[in-house]
């Protein structure tokens, strides 16, 4: 999809214009900021406007987000997560109305998200946990919602490796992600909560950034590590305050958990990452990130 982007953009005003291409990018990522406050008033109906407003400036502004902004290869990325939040907002109009026609539309643009990027995927659990998790729909309800975006979601895979008949598999090379090599579950545990720790602390402190990572730059081989370290203090304190504040305060818990599942897929727990780690993968989990802060300000005060 993003490949046929390119190519209406450069059938419609000609090669060699990189500064309407960053334009286009820009565009794109604006108005998934706007998607993203949209949904905020949906989700979290009793909360005040300004408080919204600042999770998604949170989300707009984090520095985080500059190499999927900038980078015109990552133009998939941002019709990708632009793709689930309209699909996010179908699944809404299919709660309040019970149209069923929005849930089987909502699949539709899932499917086409996941085509342009396969980051797509984790929001099959993430949609339906989030509204389930809000009490904005029953078990049975999520259930519904996850299979029938899984369903649409797999067309990737029926349409490029059946139709086409293009193999999606990869080979990793070692200087990629060491764990190509990796035999014990220990190493990929240590990696794991190296990868966690290195997401909270650039979602924290977001300078230094790099446009590439791989081998030798994320130091994962002791439990010493400082990213290990951090990564286990971080995932225990979040999993305190989620046991603690789960009952008494669902929006601030909600934005842990959001946090730990949109990372988990990329956390080399259980495939192995490109580059081990990479900013463009935390694009997701800043919403969470957003959200915890925003509240746990709110809560504090």
């Amino acid at each position: 999809v993003s490949l046929t982007s390119f190519a209406v953009e450069n059938s419609l005003f000609g090669k060699g214009r990189p500064m309407l291409s960053h334009l286009i990018n820009l565009l794109l990522y604006a108005l998934i900021c706007w998607v993203l406050f949209s949904l905020l008033f949906y989700l979290f109906p009793k909360s005040n406007a300004t408080l919204l407003f600042f999770i998604a400036l949170i989300f707009a502004l984090h520095p985080l987000h500059t190499e999927v902004v900038c980078s015109l290869k990552n133009r998939d990325h941002l019709l990708s997560i632009l793709g689930v939040l309209i699909a996010f907002r179908l699944i809404i109009k299919w709660v309040r109305s019970n149209t069923f026609y929005f849930l089987i539309l909502s699949g539709l643009v899932m499917g086409i998200a996941v085509l342009c990027k396969v980051s797509a995927v984790p929001w099959a659990v993430l949609m339906p946990f989030t509204l389930w998790y809000l009490q904005k729909i029953n078990v049975r309800q999520a259930l519904l919602v996850f299979g029938t975006l899984f369903l649409f979601g797999s067309l990737r895979w029926l349409i490029i490796e059946v139709w086409v008949q293009e193999d999606l598999s990869r080979t990793f090379e070692f200087v990629e992600n060491p764990l190509v090599e990796a035999t014990s579950v220990i190493t990929w545990i240590k990696t794991a909560l190296a990868t966690y720790g290195f997401y909270m602390g650039k979602m924290l402190l977001p300078f230094s950034l790099v446009s590439y990572y791989g081998y030798n730059t994320i130091e994962t081989g002791s439990w010493t590590s400082l990213l290990v370290i951090a990564g286990m203090l971080a995932l225990l304190v979040m999993a305190v305050l989620i046991f603690i504040f789960h009952k008494k305060d669902r929006q601030f818990s909600f934005g842990l958990i959001f946090m730990i599942l949109a990372l988990s897929g990329y956390s080399n727990l259980m495939i192995p990452v490109p580059g081990i780690v990479a900013e463009r993968l935390a694009f997701t989990a800043v919403i969470g990130f957003g959200i915890f802060l925003v509240f746990a300000l709110e809560y504090i005060k």
